[in-house]
């Protein structure tokens, strides 16, 4: 009853597809798992609501409420658990990453590191993330942007209307740009590092179609990020 799950802005869209026609809550929050554990925390406090699943872009997962926190060994069981049931069927893992493909749609990903060492390299990563505020991309590829989501002012901006609303997440130096036919773009800085992270998340109804759509948006970023400052 009440059945929810929850991912990370920067993680695939594919749990988007599967949580929307399976009548399943699916919660985006920022990066970080602490941030998957505090909505758990709070379905718990109103007793309402069944956690399904909970994971991130960077290799954490967690089922079940033992533990707020990325759990590899209860991932790893599930992992053998999936092997075992697929293997009845006479199905491997890659098999059934296929089939949900299939079903929901041919997702791909890719994160792009721009690197900004040096004396300089704070004040150029600043530089690039106030350029793309002062100047958002209209459009990746040949898609155009449909909405921008700014969490460092936290706000939603439809592009169409320009009706703003708020984001519903802490404040956060992020970008988040999602076009007419729901692929999405974010950027960030990152925080442990010198450089800016790009993360693709696209989908197509082939495979061919999702490469092809990877590479085009990876160029339309590139033309981007060199733009002059």
């Amino acid at each position: 009853e009440n059945p929810y799950a929850i991912k990370t802005i920067v993680t695939s869209e594919l749990a988007t597809a599967i949580c929307r026609q399976n009548g399943v809550k699916l919660h985006n929050v920022l990066t970080g798992f602490k941030f998957i554990g505090e909505v758990i925390s709070e379905y718990q406090k109103t007793g309402k609501g069944a956690f399904l699943f909970g994971y991130e872009e960077s290799y954490g997962y967690l089922k079940g409420t033992h533990a707020l926190d990325k759990d590899a060994v209860v991932a790893s069981v599930l992992v053998c658990d999936m092997a075992a049931y697929y293997r009845q069927k006479g199905m491997t893992l890659c098999d059934a990453l296929e089939a949900l493909y299939a079903k929901y749609g041919h997702y791909r990903e890719l994160t792009q590191n721009i690197y900004m060492e040096g004396l300089d390299g704070l004040a150029r990563m600043k530089a690039l993330m106030d350029a793309l505020r002062q100047n958002p991309p209209e459009r990746f590829a040949k898609d155009p942007v449909a909405e921008i989501r700014d969490y460092l002012t936290g706000l939603v901006t439809e592009l169409s209307t320009g009706k703003t609303t708020p984001t519903g997440l802490p404040e956060s130096n992020v970008l988040y740009y999602r076009t007419q036919n729901d692929n999405v773009v974010v950027v960030r800085p990152s925080g442990t590092e010198p450089k800016i992270k790009v993360y693709l998340l696209l989908h197509g109804d082939s495979p061919q179609e999702a490469e092809s759509k990877l590479s085009a948006y990876k160029e339309s970023v590139d033309a981007l990020i060199a733009r002059p400052l």
